[in-house]
């Protein structure tokens, strides 16, 4: 079966509303609504070494930029639409996941420091106050930046690389905030490997 074009279909604007308020609706009421109590996901060697780096915060917040980098360096047309259908597939998967495991991490343990920079300290503050920890595992920050990774692969082996890092480094910036721990990470990119070989390798989408 081969599945209409988006990118062809609709503009880039119309694709990128529409993708936001996708992510941000499903992420956020994941977040607030779910089934039975959240299983605390405990933390493992990795996470006490990295420890908490609130400063790697604006790191964090680039993951939500992130995948709109491939509506100004992506060219291939049917690999942009493999993305997104992709994408559409991952967010649905986690929030099913999270409505019917949450899990969550003890964010409360690791305080803001009150003499942190302002940016730095208001940001932390701004992202526990929006970022309910109830859907933590798997990581959509991570899965996303994996899959963002994969889809350069198949535009440009210099993007691949440049994206590899920004991916590498989202991932440590999510453990280094504590806003996941290592499983929540290992999780995303679990996920993101399985959409990608059952979903992007194989879906056909019409030019």
């Amino acid at each position: 079966m081969e599945y209409p074009s988006l990118v062809l279909k609709y503009s880039k604007v119309q694709i990128i509303l529409v993708l936001v308020s996708y992510f941000f609706g499903s992420y956020l009421l994941a977040g607030y609504f779910y089934f039975g109590t959240a299983f605390e996901i405990p933390k493992v060697l990795i996470d006490d070494f990295i420890g908490f780096k609130p400063n790697f915060i604006f790191l964090y917040f680039s993951s939500y930029v992130y995948p709109l980098t491939i509506f100004f360096y992506g060219k291939d047309k049917i690999n942009m639409d493999k993305f997104l259908y992709t994408f559409i597939v991952l967010v649905a998967i986690s929030t099913l996941i999270f409505f019917f495991i949450p899990t969550t991490i003890p964010r409360m343990n690791y305080v803001v420091d009150e003499n942190l920079g302002f940016f730095t300290r208001e940001s932390m503050k701004l992202i526990r106050l929006l970022d309910v920890s109830n859907n933590c595992l798997p990581s959509l920050h991570v899965s996303s930046a994996v899959l963002i990774s994969l889809f350069y692969l198949h535009e440009n082996r210099k993007l691949f690389f440049i994206s590899g890092v920004w991916s590498l480094g989202i991932i440590y910036s999510t453990m280094a905030t504590k806003q996941h721990y290592f499983w929540d990470c290992l999780g995303g990119f679990v996920v993101a490997i399985l959409v990608y070989f059952l979903i992007y390798k194989r879906i056909r989408v019409r030019s």
